[in-house]
């Protein structure tokens, strides 16, 4: 058996295993105590390693919490990779991303971590800026990237990419944000979909050479 085959029986590095471990109990216990109440030592406890290995993967409390959001919030692009060449029609890749930009909107535990930033932003203004700047800000730029490549095979026209990327979430977030955070009843994912369809429908008939 070669070293490549023998790596491959292994699985992933247990680096990588004990990472998701740590940012899955973190997750966990956020999305079910105050940010205040969770301690390093209880998500050590329940990832099953020491809090010596958390510190070797995360610098600091705050970090893991971003992380735990970012766990999250990553699956926004989960059906279509941006960076590949052959993503797909470029309706389908919006329609697609705008459905899931929604979901997780809707997604209960990502609603609960989010609460949990804006009441702890005057006692910790770091969160926010985490936030914004490694899932926020990381997840436009890679839209507005993909939008970039769109707009030099002359598939579509636009002027600045990341603006242009800003508008098309915030279309398709709509009032659905609204109905989450202040408890009124939501659409079905039905119901989401057609929106969806005619936020791209719009958008491109602008975009359109």
């Amino acid at each position: 058996m070669t070293s490549a085959e023998t790596a491959a029986r292994r699985g992933r590095p247990k680096s990588a295993e004990k990472h998701d471990a740590i940012v899955a109990a973190a997750r966990s216990l956020f999305t079910q105590e105050s940010y205040e109440r969770v301690s390093l030592d209880a998500v050590a406890a329940a990832a099953g390693v020491s809090k010596v290995t958390i510190y070797s993967h995360f610098p600091d409390k705050e970090a893991l919490f971003v992380a735990a959001i970012g766990a999250g919030c990553g699956d926004v692009f989960g059906r279509v990779d941006l960076g590949a060449p052959d993503a797909g029609p470029i309706e389908q890749v919006l329609f697609e991303l705008g459905c899931d930009f929604l979901e997780m909107i809707f997604d209960p535990e990502v609603d609960r971590l989010h609460a949990t930033i804006l009441s702890e932003s005057r006692r910790r203004p770091e969160l926010p800026r985490m936030f914004y700047d490694t899932i926020v800000h990381r997840m436009t730029e890679l839209f507005a990237a993909y939008l970039q490549r769109q707009a030099e095979a002359g598939r579509i026209r636009i002027g600045e990419p990341y603006t242009t990327a800003v508008q098309f979430l915030a279309m398709v977030q709509g009032e659905f944000r609204y109905r989450v955070e202040l408890g009124m009843p939501t659409a079905t994912r039905e119901e989401r979909a057609a929106y969806v369809r005619t936020c791209v429908d719009t958008l491109l008939r602008a975009w359109r050479p």
